[in-house]
């Protein structure tokens, strides 16, 4: 398995997806007027999660006082702005390399983006029984959730041996060129070379 879970929640909260959406399209979350910390979102969100178990409730993140209440004030923010809005900056932020989108295709990404995430988080996988090696990434966890979770996660799905490899980069960019050589590279080593025959 790669960088790969399906969270223990259900994830309702509508600015959360779009701001997993974002990080996913390599746009940088402070340019659209959300957190720029990603550490600090995924805190926020497990704060969310000790009221709310299995539920990350839609305005959640918004609705948090006290230690988070400088996420809070930036959910909020965004919420005031239209979505036909915020979707058009994502559109001017989204970097050069990934090509041009008007907001009728961004908004279809986003839709399927959203459908996806509504599935992972619903679903509920049976336990493995068999070994999995785990490359686990490294970067931050823009979707909710944490290393310890996501090895927590495989721990209790693995009925075998669980080995874990950690690899460079985030969710999103373990298996980007930058990535991907050190990645090929441990599969070889893992499968006897039978992945670079």
């Amino acid at each position: 398995m790669i960088s790969s879970h399906s969270p223990r929640f259900r994830l309702d909260d509508e600015l959360l997806s779009e701001y997993a959406f974002a990080v996913m399209m390599g746009i940088d979350p402070a340019d659209l007027g959300f957190p720029g910390d990603q550490h600090r979102v995924a805190a926020a969100a497990d704060a969310v999660l000790a009221d709310s178990p299995g539920v990350l409730p839609d305005g959640g993140l918004a609705a948090l006082t006290g230690e988070f209440s400088d996420v809070a004030e930036r959910f909020r923010a965004l919420a005031e702005v239209p979505r036909a809005t915020r979707i058009a900056r994502m559109c001017e932020a989204v970097p050069a390399s990934a090509g041009n989108y008007e907001p009728d295709h961004m908004t279809r990404l986003f839709s399927a983006f959203r459908q996806s995430v509504f599935a992972i988080t619903r679903y509920n996988a049976e336990p493995y029984a068999g070994d999995i090696t785990f490359l686990r990434h490294d970067g931050a966890y823009p979707f909710p959730g944490s290393k310890a979770a996501v090895t927590e996660y495989w721990d209790e799905l693995t009925l075998g041996n669980l080995e874990i490899v950690d690899i460079g980069g985030d969710h999103f960019s373990c298996l980007s060129v930058e990535h991907a050589p050190a990645i090929l590279k441990i599969l070889g080593e893992l499968t006897g070379g039978a992945v670079i025959r």
